[in-house]
């Protein structure tokens, strides 16, 4: 004879058991699969050769690991730091109560709620040879800059990112002011 509390135990299992499954199947399997490939070396049409730490030790001693670390800490750090100076500070002004404050903050929510994809063809046009920014630079009596050009590229993508991501920022900002009571 099966006890009540076994067969609960069961039952618990078997409405936990397919979320277990979907999540290992999905995240699990897939992180083991890439720690495998990484021993080996696996070309197009042909079984994976096991390669011990070699393709480790052609990643430690490749210079674009390096350049590609830098580059990354410097747009995560650049992006996070100043979406959140500006979420803070947006959050700041539009926590006071004044006429005209509920259409700000929807407005102020716009760039967040568009898709990357649209952001990014969006910045693209603007970026292009005589886009919007080139097409102002050009009025003031400057000459037009290559946005996504290797010298640029860098400074026009933190600058998409930090668009797209400050009201993100600034809602958890002012969601945390308006709990403070006053």
């Amino acid at each position: 004879m099966v006890s009540r509390r076994f067969k609960n135990y069961l039952y618990s299992w078997f409405y936990v058991l397919p979320t277990v499954i979907l999540i290992i199947t999905i995240f699990i399997v897939p992180i083991f699969y890439n720690v495998w490939l990484s021993f080996h070396e696996k070309l197009i049409g042909r079984q994976p050769v096991f390669a011990w730490f070699r393709n480790y030790e052609r990643l430690i001693c490749s210079p674009v690991l390096y350049a590609s670390l830098i580059n990354t800490f410097i747009y995560a750090f650049t992006s996070v730091f100043i979406k959140a100076i500006i979420g803070l500070s947006v959050a700041l002004l539009l926590n006071r109560r004044f006429r005209g404050r509920g259409f700000l903050r929807g407005i102020s929510i716009l760039p967040w709620a568009f898709p990357s994809f649209v952001c990014a063809v969006l910045f693209w046009f603007n970026y292009a040879g005589k886009g919007t920014f080139n097409q102002i630079l050009m009025a003031l009596g400057l000459r037009p800059i290559h946005w996504l050009g290797y010298d640029t590229a860098m400074f026009s993508v933190i600058l998409l990112n930090i668009w797209h991501g400050w009201p993100f920022f600034f809602m958890g900002i002012l969601a945390g002011l308006q709990a403070i009571p006053i």
